[in-house]
């Protein structure tokens, strides 16, 4: 009929613990975080947050969903058991650490020790202080709990198999680091997906505000924190071996694919667009950088490559900021393209 059923055929409900931010619940794609396939297709996986309860629930996706309507209690042992839901918690620290700010799918990071892949998860915990934690991904045949402690200490029973991201430098006590979360790309065609976040606090005031953790870096700091390490300008970028910081008002970050038809290494030449913006005010550009090899290789954004201003109105501040939205081959002409939209003007825009 074209229309919006009024029954959802999925529905998550907390109904043990108060949420004294009931409008404030993170969820996002989780990749397949349980490795389980439709023949020769993943099923992919949700994830959810209560960061008030320091809480984060991985529901594993069901080819049987949309048959009738399904509702989902997340903190009821009986519905975690039959959905095999995932539940992360803190082992400590208090309701303003907000363990699962924010969440994202990280693709298959740290190492699987069998035939089966998995995909691991991204938690980004806003404050006391500031860090990304890289959950690996893992068979289910149940309700599963898990916890981490804040620092990997060992008294959580995910410490020894994850690994906690941390930003560096004057920035490193501000909140919200990995506050947008992109993950499952190879952008350095080692076969390891590379891990970027924005710390959302850092780009308020200039501050390094992208940070690129090389995939490969990542997955070999199992059960430690890692930081990007020693830095040295290149371009407008700061690089290492381990990845790249980018700083400025940055924010609403998104990879492109091929935006430029690279040819270098083509199957894997994402490349990084974001908008000016400091949680304020808009500026009026977005940028691209393209996927390039740079001093150490691949993935390392050195340069801008585009700077986008509206097209249509020239001078127009309201333009990108946080309104981006990569997408695939739109027009049909064999390269990706991107709908940039203003802050109250009435129109978005097709960047081909």
């Amino acid at each position: 009929s074209g229309t919006l059923s009024t029954t959802p055929e999925l529905s998550f409900v907390f109904g043990t613990t108060g949420l004294f931010w009931v409008n404030f619940v993170p969820i996002a794609g989780a990749g397949n975080f349980n490795g389980d396939m439709n023949g020769e297709t993943p099923i992919d996986d949700i994830v959810v947050a209560t960061p008030q309860n320091n809480t984060v629930y991985v529901i594993p996706g069901n080819v049987n969903w949309g048959l009738a309507p399904l509702e989902i209690d997340l903190e009821d042992p009986a519905d975690q058991a039959a959905s095999m839901v995932v539940e992360i918690t803190r082992t400590s620290g208090g309701a303003s650490n907000w363990f699962g700010m924010s969440v994202g799918a990280g693709g298959n990071v740290l190492p699987d020790a069998g035939e089966t892949q998995y995909d691991d998860l991204v938690i980004s915990q806003y404050g006391g202080p500031s860090a990304a934690y890289v959950i690996p991904g893992r068979a289910l045949s149940g309700g599963v709990a898990l916890t981490i402690s804040p620092e990997l200490d060992g008294a959580g029973s995910e410490d020894a198999v994850s690994v906690r991201l941390r930003p560096q430098g004057n920035d490193q006590n501000k909140d919200w680091f990995f506050g947008q979360i992109l993950g499952g790309e190879d952008l350095d065609c080692d076969g390891i997906p590379e891990l970027i976040g924005v710390h959302l606090q850092a780009a308020l005031s200039d501050g390094r505000s992208i940070y690129v953790f090389n995939g490969d870096f990542v997955a070999g700091g199992v059960g430690t924190t890692l930081y990007i390490g020693i830095i040295e300008p290149a371009g407008s970028a700061f690089v290492s071996p381990n990845g790249t910081i980018i700083k400025g008002n940055y924010q609403s970050i998104g990879l492109l694919g091929n935006f430029d038809d690279s040819q270098i290494q083509p199957e894997c030449s994402g490349d990084l667009v974001y908008g000016d913006f400091n949680g304020l005010s808009f500026f009026g550009s977005v940028y691209v950088r393209h996927n390039l090899s740079g001093v150490y290789g691949m993935a390392s954004f050195q340069e801008v490559d585009q700077t986008i201003q509206d097209p249509f109105t020239p001078g127009n501040l309201d333009f990108g900021g946080i309104r981006i939205a990569p997408l695939s081959d739109f027009d049909g002409d064999g390269y990706p393209d991107m709908m940039v939209g203003t802050n109250g003007s009435g129109y978005m825009t097709l960047i081909r």
